[in-house]
């Protein structure tokens, strides 16, 4: 099978995809809520996205957990 993925690489994905979820969409409900967005908002939003998206790097270039 050569799609065959380790569980770790499942987790790394999920983290990649995450990253960029929590960078776009955080900032967008703020926006939307309070018609601007807040600059602790887009400073907490990269930081926990750049967070995960590190973390799921590393997870999928490993072979197991």
């Amino acid at each position: 099978m050569a799609n065959c993925r380790e569980p770790s690489q499942m987790v790394g994905d999920f983290l990649r995809e995450a990253a960029v979820l929590i960078a776009v969409l955080w900032p967008l409900e703020d926006g939307i809520k309070n018609e601007r967005i807040s600059g602790t908002v887009m400073v907490f939003s990269l930081l926990s996205a750049s967070i995960l998206m590190y973390w799921g790097i590393i997870l999928e270039g490993r072979d197991e957990l």
